[in-house]
């Protein structure tokens, strides 16, 4: 994944709002529920989408590092997406 200019992008993530609403570090950082989005934008932009039945909550950035980073207390992931991509994409291989 890279940016208009080719520099490689990555996030930076931290979890720790969702273990607010009673889940343990682990199942917000490996879990999946239900009701939630991952939408990546303009800030303002993405607060703007907040409304009475809509709540947004920001937990990272998109930023020009090529790496994933994510933590929720002190558990975290942090990786080159390169190599995260060839692991999901090796994933049907590994299955056989």
């Amino acid at each position: 994944i890279a940016a208009p200019d080719g520099s490689a992008l990555g996030c930076r993530v931290d979890l720790s709002p969702l273990t607010v609403r009673g889940r343990a570090p682990d199942e917000a950082l490996f879990g999946e529920g239900l009701g939630g989005f991952v939408v990546s934008g303009d800030p303002a932009a993405l607060r703007g989408l907040a409304g009475p039945n809509v709540r947004v909550l920001p937990l990272g950035e998109v930023v020009a590092s090529g790496r994933v980073e994510m933590t929720v207390g002190e558990a975290s992931i942090d990786a080159p997406v390169d190599e995260l991509a060839a692991a999901w994409r090796s994933l049907g291989e590994r299955l056989d």
